[in-house]
């Protein structure tokens, strides 16, 4: 494995993220494999690509021949675009008719999620533009339900500003393993939207049920296409019926020492410290904090890395500084790197250890790192 300093904009922060490409492109290709011959994969990239870098997860899918993007942001869209990628790119419910001449100009694909929202953009728009319907099956997000379905289908086909590409839906499944009752209930709701839509006389090109939680246990909703999200970046559920072998792309979290300082009894004025105080005390600074995603307050039994040990991280998180101890790494020093996830000598903080730490899940793992940190991309 090879380290390439790319990074996903300029940066003197001593704070980053290490991406591993060659894990996406793997997850990618197991998928590929899983799945019948033309079912098609429209990737999601919903938040920075699950905080992974949407430009160069964009091109890395695009050079592995994914079908097209999702993304949940129009500026990622644009970010896109950008980025050289010519493909389609659904926009999942996220902006208005007001972006109309945005949507022509990057030739993007809207959601429909209700008549009315049909009539706006057909007022709005000036050329025709890619649109999908989306259904509401049980979510209770965005989409059309059921009963609305056929009523949608008919206002998009009959007007000749929209292309009509597919109908989707997302299953909620926060854990697909022991809600079948529940994904099974959803997949009727699907069924029924479609054979309403159907009756009316349309038959959408794509048909698409399956995210990652339904990809990865439910094989018969795969339809003609699927656009899972995280399982492209590793991210799976335990004990589903498809074990595609994921690889995590998120491989550390980093930053350095800006400020050392030894503290003596007198140096605290006989009061009270913000974090618990010890004899001979050493604590150094990091630049990271709540604002870039770091819990506040820090959890217990926090640590990171410094010189392949772990030292315990000392609340309060601020805004753009954390406190560590590094009492018992006395040869710890201004400017020592320092691993928040990773490895680093003989010890790891794997993503999941971390992520029980603080008291979340993997995913909100991934999603919480903030767009402005540095991004290293190993390949």
């Amino acid at each position: 494995m090879t380290r390439s300093l790319r990074a996903s904009g300029p940066s003197l922060r001593p704070l980053w993220v290490e991406i591993d490409l060659a894990a996406v492109a793997h997850n990618y290709r197991a998928l590929r494999r899983a799945l019948a011959p033309g079912t098609q994969v429209i990737a999601s990239l919903k938040g920075n690509a699950y905080g992974c870098g949407v430009r160069e997860v964009g091109r890395l899918l695009a050079a592995e021949g994914v079908d097209g993007h999702a993304v949940g942001n129009i500026d990622d869209a644009v970010a896109l675009r950008e980025a050289g990628i010519d493909g389609p790119i659904l926009l999942y419910p996220n902006c208005l008719p007001d972006a109309a001449a945005a949507v022509v100009d990057l030739s993007l694909a809207i959601t429909l999620n209700a008549v009315a929202e049909a009539d706006a953009w057909a007022t709005a728009l000036r050329q025709p533009v890619d649109a999908w319907i989306k259904l509401d099956i049980g979510a209770f997000r965005a989409g059309a339900l059921p009963q609305q379905a056929a009523a949608l289908a008919l206002r998009v086909a009959g007007e000749r500003c929209f292309r009509l590409r597919g109908v989707y839906a997302h299953l909620h499944l926060p854990n697909p393993v022991r809600l079948a009752d529940y994904a099974r209930w959803q997949a009727q709701n699907f069924a029924m939207a479609l054979r309403a839509i159907a009756t009316a006389g349309i038959t959408p090109p794509l048909r698409i049920a399956a995210g990652t939680a339904a990809v990865l246990h439910y094989p018969e909703l795969d339809f003609d296409a699927v656009d899972p999200g995280r399982l492209l970046y590793g991210i799976g559920f335990a004990g589903t019926r498809r074990d595609l072998g994921l690889r995590p792309a998120l491989k550390a979290l980093r930053t350095r020492i800006v400020h050392r300082k030894p503290l003596g009894d007198a140096d605290t004025g006989g009061f009270a410290t913000p974090f618990p105080w010890r004899a001979g005390m050493v604590i150094g600074v990091l630049p990271l904090g709540w604002g870039d995603g770091y819990p506040r307050p820090v959890p217990p039994g926090a640590v990171a890395l410094v010189r392949g040990r772990r030292a315990p991280l000392l609340g309060p998180t601020h805004f753009e500084h954390l406190r560590i101890d590094l009492t018992d790494v006395p040869d710890a020093n201004y400017g020592d790197e320092v691993t928040l996830v990773g490895r680093q000598g003989g010890d790891e903080l794997p993503p999941e250890e971390v992520a029980r730490t603080w008291g979340i899940g993997l995913l909100e793992l991934y999603g919480g790192l903030r767009g402005h940190i540095g991004r290293v991309y190993v390949t």
